[in-house]
């Protein structure tokens, strides 16, 4: 959860960090130099972020989605059971 808290965090801020900019109406225009090492940390930002989320979603598969499975299983076989129980003999 933490580690969620701290990928979100990274992508808000820098999305903040390319934004501000645009709000000041007087400000100059970004050379390409800027723009390369705007667009380089942000890339590097979002691979870091990303292998963190798909981290967290490889470990959510391993051990939450086998347990949903379960008992989603455990309930439509009560629900067949209660059917079954319903028919007249």
């Amino acid at each position: 959860m933490k580690n969620r808290v701290l990928a979100w965090s990274i992508i808000a801020f820098s999305t903040i960090l390319l934004f501000c900019p645009a709000c000041d109406p007087v400000a100059a225009p970004l050379d390409a130099d800027t723009r390369l090492r705007i667009d380089t940390t942000v890339q590097a930002i979002n691979r870091k972020a990303q292998l963190e989320i798909d981290s967290q979603c490889k470990q959510a598969q391993l051990t939450i989605l086998p347990k949903l499975i379960d008992s989603i299983k455990q309930v439509r076989k009560s629900e067949i059971e209660a059917q079954l129980r319903s028919i007249p003999k």
